[in-house]
């Protein structure tokens, strides 16, 4: 029992430090925003609506010094439109994937 409890305890402690190194890094990013818009028309007359806008994105190492960085953001919107002499609610939804490439200048704290 005591031999199989050393050998469980070198492999565990191999493979956890295995899994470490000081060059690969990921960062997770979680995003919000407050928004407010406007429509901007001669044809309706509006009033200004309030949303948010929420996203995840992460930065990971992809070849020596170029990262990755990828992500989702979504946004919610709602607009008031006068039509026919009473107010129409809208509401904008959307989401954007964004996918970009950048190289490391300053170590993983600096990147263009």
């Amino acid at each position: 029992m005591r031999l199989l409890f050393f050998i469980s305890a070198i492999l565990l402690s191999c493979s956890s430090y295995a899994q470490r190194s000081r060059t690969v890094h990921n960062h997770i990013g979680l995003q919000g925003v407050y928004a407010m818009s406007n429509l901007q028309t001669e044809n309706f007359n509006t009033s200004q609506g309030e949303g948010f806008l929420a996203g995840l994105s992460t930065r990971g190492a992809f070849y020596n010094d170029f990262d990755l960085i990828y992500g989702i953001d979504f946004i919610q919107i709602g607009l008031q439109v006068e039509a026919g002499g009473k107010q129409v609610e809208y509401a904008l939804s959307g989401a954007q994937v964004k996918f970009l490439a950048s190289y490391r200048i300053a170590g993983e704290y600096l990147s263009a």
